[in-house]
């Protein structure tokens, strides 16, 4: 989710910009973490990469030991209990390679929709479902005239989204005000001016801003200004080396002269052009953060306020800024990135009037290309296809669902909810974040590691943790009037936006708002609130089936809640106390201690591969991977208590209880992606690839390993495993 606040918050997948050509596109994700070694070890063992091939004696599948104080046993299929047999591969070695057991069969049989650049199990085929459900929901409301007006409303952005020959008509025509001001761009003062004006439509050159919560008083809201300005989808392609990396720079050339080309430059002009945001866009790049220094949270807080940002950027009329967007007295402001913003500075000075102006060009034609006509369009997804393999264009319906959400989120979110989400659903939802919160209250009392001091601070911590479920206790209203032109729906939504968000400074933060509309596939943990959030749109099959097992449901839900729960003392959330305030409440040896499990966390994952040649970076997705861990293990306790006086327990096609709970983790992460959209992944995405979120954890539990009876060292059972919580 791209975001114009200090920090991140951490949710179960990532949505990524360039899997889509709408500005809020499909969901994408990332999951759970918290698990434990045997002993206080510092250090995994080098794992190799397991043989899918590699034939496995059939596991024993007797009845769990906690569950099977029962009596009685119950016989039934796999597919009752809510998992997929045909999705398992079981010529496969479950102790060697678990993902391929669990999911090779899906894995042989799938095939990536040509519009998608991965598909998974769990989210794409949810995400699939709700997008019809929305879709049927913007037909009706655009079909005829509505007196409801949140209908109305909803109806009106769609049906300008959808009518392409008005589009075509408007052509650049909605951007006119913002392509005249760069067109005036002579000096550093009407630079500042046009900047002023794209930032007031969040079109992003250089820097963005927001609101945040005070990292240092997690009460106050204060604005927030991030580095930003870039076209490609991180500082590394424009810095790394290498005959890849140059061939997606000369793409990246050639697709920004087309688009300054398709905006009424000549092609000398454009080509000229495209080769000066290249090189202010490579300048941008090298001041920038990279994505593991900027999750330090301590890092990117840097509490500079205006006297301090006029220091950071003299040449730069912070006074017009703060004006133009509707606030000059905002006065308590922080930055990611000091050293980013001096870099801005000297670049103001070296960067000629001529250059400038093709460079916001771009960028506004960058950000809105998708409201535009069909060239651009078409243009943009040439990029797209060049990062991610993508093979086709998503149907413009796809597309026009995508930006409605984003731009109308919680006013499409209320007849969605009312048609798709039960209260039983949230009852459900409570009833498994209760049990999870109770398993790591349990797990707290037994670690070694932790001293009693940091175990309070810890039980004080989860004690006060919220959970948000479903859809928000107060709607959100949009103010913004809906016209026939869709780009300049677009520009009123996103000026909207801003308002709202900077509107917000100044006064208490405000617990109840959200940061993902109802209907997402997918969940989220924020630090600066101690707060889990869990969207109707994930609690379905395969998460969640009211018809399937405990065990099942427990792997899969209970898992996502674990996960997001876990982020609350992942290396990133472990820095924020039970407030949300960044401040330490650690004694130095545990802190010591936990940092020693943590790292093992980060060099396991570092050795293995996201792709042939390209190996996972341990620090990038070491709260991730925490988290997963986390999840699984508190998940699976959960679920232990929960059956623990069950009066009779179930195997299904041979399979008992505790295997049921494994292999409905690594179902739901049964995933097929395109080796360029990997490629990417890997560079980009906080998360691990899918199979490694299945054996890379789950070869850290003991208790996978004793459910599937894997002896010591084969690879799904180490000699040594990491354990944080």
């Amino acid at each position: 989710m791209t975001k114009t606040r200090s920090h991140r918050s951490e949710s179960l997948i990532r949505k990524n910009r360039w899997t889509m050509v709408a500005a809020t596109a499909a969901v994408s994700a990332a999951i759970i973490a918290a698990c434990g070694p045997k002993s206080d070890q510092g250090k995994a063992s080098t794992p190799q990469s397991p043989s899918p091939a590699t034939q496995a004696a059939q596991p024993q599948r007797e009845p769990a030991p906690a569950v099977a104080q029962a009596n009685k046993v119950e016989e039934t299929t796999l597919n009752k209990v809510g998992l997929d047999q045909t999705a398992m591969d079981t010529k496969a070695n479950p102790c060697q390679d678990f993902y391929q057991y669990a999911c090779g069969g899906w894995v042989a049989r799938t095939k990536i929709p040509a519009d998608r650049t991965r598909w998974m199990r769990s989210f794409s085929e949810i995400y699939k479902r709700n997008e019809q459900a929305l879709k049927t929901i913007l037909e009706t409301a655009s079909s005829k005239k509505q007196t409801n007006p949140i209908m109305d409303k909803i109806g009106r952005f769609y049906k300008a989204c959808m009518d392409e020959k008005v589009v075509e008509q408007a052509g650049l025509k909605p951007l006119k005000p913002l392509l005249k001001a760069i067109r005036r761009v002579r000096s550093r003062s009407s630079l500042a001016k046009a900047i002023m004006l794209l930032h007031k439509h969040r079109i992003w050159a250089l820097f963005d801003i927001g609101a945040t919560q005070d990292f240092k008083d997690a009460t106050k809201m204060i604005v927030g200004l991030d580095q930003n300005g870039l076209g490609l989808p991180d500082r590394g392609y424009y810095i790394r080396k290498g005959a890849k990396a140059d061939a997606i720079r000369k793409k990246y050339v050639q697709h920004v002269a087309a688009m300054l080309k398709l905006s009424g430059l000549s092609q000398r002009a454009a080509t000229r052009g495209a080769k000066a945001v290249m090189k202010i866009e490579t300048q941008i790049a090298t001041i920038s953060k990279t994505r593991v220094q900027r999750r330090d949270p301590k890092g990117i807080y840097n509490k500079v306020d205006r006297v301090g940002l006029k220091k950071l950027m003299p040449s730069f009329s912070w006074a017009s800024y703060f004006k133009a967007l509707g606030y000059p007295h905002l006065t308590q402001i922080t930055v990611t990135s000091v050293p980013f913003f001096k870099g801005i500075e000297k670049l103001l000075h070296q960067t000629k009037a001529n250059q400038w102006r093709v460079y916001l060009l771009w960028q506004l034609l960058h950000r809105m290309a998708n409201a535009l006509p069909k060239a651009f369009v078409q243009e943009h997804f040439k990029l797209v296809q060049a990062l991610t393999g993508q093979k086709v264009q998503r149907a413009r319906w796809k597309r026009c669902v995508s930006m409605t959400d984003g731009a109308l989120g919680e006013l499409l979110a209320q007849p969605y909810v009312q048609q798709h989400f039960t209260v039983q659903a949230r009852q459900n939802a409570r009833h498994l974040i209760m049990a999870i919160s109770d398993a790591f209250a349990q797990r707290l009392t037994e670690l070694a590691w932790m001293d009693q001091a940091t175990k309070k601070s810890a039980a004080i911590k989860l004690h006060k943790m919220a959970y948000l479920i479903g859809f928000p206790s107060k709607w959100r209203h949009y103010d913004y009037a809906i016209t026939g032109t869709f780009a300049a729906n677009v520009l009123a939504a996103k000026a909207s936006d801003l308002q709202w968000k900077l509107g917000q400074v100044g006064k208490p933060v405000d617990r109840t708002l959200w940061e993902m509309t109802p209907p997402t596939v997918n969940a989220y943990y924020e630090p600066t609130k101690n707060q889990m959030v869990f969207p109707a749109g994930i609690l379905q099959p395969p998460f969640y089936d009211p018809k399937a097992a405990v065990a099942v449901n427990l792997g899969g839900m209970g898992m996502v809640v674990g996960h997001e729960l876990t982020h609350g003392f992942d290396d990133q959330g472990s820095q924020f106390n039970a407030d949300g305030t960044l401040a330490n409440w650690w004694t130095a040896n545990v802190s010591k201690k936990f940092k020693v499990r943590t790292g093992c966390i980060v060099h396991e994952f570092g050795t293995y591969q996201a792709v042939p040649g390209v190996k996972l970076n341990g620090k990038l997705t070491a709260g991730e991977n925490i988290a997963d861990l986390g999840g699984v293990t508190l998940a699976f306790r959960a679920y232990r208590a929960l059956r623990a006086k069950a009066a009779k327990h179930l195997r299904a096609n041979g399979f008992n209880e505790d295997q049921m709970f494994f292999l409905a983790v690594a179902q739901v992460w049964c995933s097929k992606v395109r080796p360029a959209m990997a490629r990417l992944r890997a560079r980009t995405d906080p998360h691990s690839p899918p199979r490694w979120r299945v054996n890379g954890t789950l070869r850290n539990v003991p208790a996978f390993a004793k459910a599937f009876s894997c002896h010591k060292g084969t690879f799904m059972n180490p000699n040594k495993i990491c354990q944080v919580w």
